[in-house]
This record gives structure tokens, sequence and C-alpha cells, in this order.
């Protein structure tokens, strides 16, 4: 934060990514400060990641940022998925990695979203809600949506709006899905390796989101819970779960593949 802070407005690295968010999304919700505050943000965690040669970030993303710096940064941390730096929220290291995984086996052709696991559909079997605040990748909104840059949903009741914008919200595009989680205990990794499709819908959401149906969402959360795979995943769009099987099998990871 403090590398965002002494950059300055006129810089025309700033204007640069400024004018691209102008391009991909609707600012209308939120302050020209609060854009600029963005856009300074992404732009130090670009120079950190090129000194520090790095492939991913973890990033504390609440509720620190807002109360010191004084926005949401899920939109830059998208953008920068978005552009090969795989970023993860709440410091979710082996999330990041994660990510990673799924991006090279993609022969780094598409980025993923980073997600919770949250709720079953209400009406749909097999169907839950592949959801975070506002970090996916704007490139992968669904066609005819709109990624609207807003405040976050609860640390705006929280911490107050002025505080908490910056969040990229859209419903993602349709199609079929892998979707991963790498956790470690006591030393020994393991991946969880599954597919899925997500179904577009006309429900308006907050956050950035997609319905996901899969095979059998029972077995699916048991395993999650019995095996001690954690609430966050990485999903992507493609079917990448025999390169991403192939990489777990050289690198010593055990596969509880769905």
């Amino acid at each position: 934060m403090n590398r965002a802070l002494k950059i300055k407005d006129d810089d025309p690295r700033v204007q640069k990514i400024l004018a691209e968010m102008r391009e991909e999304a609707d600012l209308s919700e939120i302050t020209e400060e609060s854009a600029k505050k963005s856009a300074k943000f992404e732009l130090a965690l670009r120079e950190f990641v090129e000194e520090k040669k790095l492939s991913g970030l973890g990033i504390q993303c609440w509720t620190a940022i807002q109360e010191i710096y004084g926005i949401s940064p899920c939109y830059a941390m998208g953008r920068l998925t978005d552009s090969g730096i795989m970023s993860s929220c709440e410091v979710d290291i082996y999330g990041a990695l994660t990510m990673l995984i799924q991006y090279l086996a993609s022969l780094k052709t598409t980025p993923p979203h980073f997600i919770d696991w949250t709720i079953k559909h209400q009406e749909k079997d097999n169907v839950f809600l592949a959801w975070h605040c506002g970090n996916a990748p704007p490139s992968l909104v669904c066609e005819g949506c709109k990624v609207r840059i807003r405040e976050q949903s609860v640390l705006g009741a929280v911490l107050g709006r002025e505080k908490s914008m910056g969040t990229a919200e859209f419903q993602l595009k349709p199609g079929v899905v892998t979707i991963c989680r790498l956790v470690e205990y006591n030393g020994e990794f393991k991946m969880l390796v599954t597919k899925g499709e997500i179904e577009k819908t006309d429900q308006e959401l907050r956050g950035s989101w997609s319905w996901v149906k899969v095979p059998d969402l029972d077995l699916l959360y048991r395993v999650l819970v019995e095996e001690g795979f954690i609430h966050h995943a990485s999903m992507i769009h493609g079917d990448y779960v025999k390169p991403i099987v192939e990489a777990c099998r050289f690198l010593g990871i055990d596969v509880v593949q769905i």
C-alpha cells in the first residue's frame, strides 16, 4: 500500500490502466478517486511482481486495505489474473498455486476464477454457486453481461461505501469448467480435481459468480469435508483434468478425483 500511495495520479502508467478499466467495465457506480486508487494499487502490485519475479500473489484483501488505503482490491486482482499474474484472496497461497497449475495446464490460454464453494441451487439438483466478492478476470464475463465496478456488498455496510469500492461484479460465461483445490497436511499434498459446467441464468447476484452443474454435488461436498479441502477453489474454463492429474503425478501430489 505504501508503494501505491507514492504513485502520482498523472503517472502515464496509471492513466493507461484507467483507460483500460473504462474500456472493459462500467465505472459509473464508483468515484473517480476510487478508480485512481485501484489503478495505482494494480500498478504497485505489478511492479512488486516484476521485482520479485513472482508468478502469483496471495493478497490480504480485507479489511486492512479498505481501512488504510480506501478501496476493495478485487477488480485489480481480477485484472492481474487476466494478465497471467495469479491473484488469490485472503492470503491463500495454496489457492494461488492451484490457480497457477490450472493456468499452466491451459498453456496460459485462459485465466481461472478463484471461488468459494457456496450454496446449492434452490431448485436445480447438483448445481452450486461458484462465487467470490468481485475478483473474477473481466475477460470471463458472459456474453451480453456487463462488468460493473461496485462497493463490496458486505464491507460497504460495515466500513462505509466510500472505503469499499472496487469489486468487479458480473456473471461468468457458460461452458465446461475444471475445478481444483490444492491442500497440504503434515508436508503431504493432495489435489481435488473435478469437472462441471456453468449454466447461464437471468438472475442478478452480487459479486463475480456462476451456477455450476456437477455430476453429484452431495458427493462432492462430502469429499470436501471428509478430505479436508477448504472453502476456496480455483475454476477454469475448459477440460484440463488430464494434464492436471498428470502434473500432480510427476510432482508427487495425491489426486482426489470426482
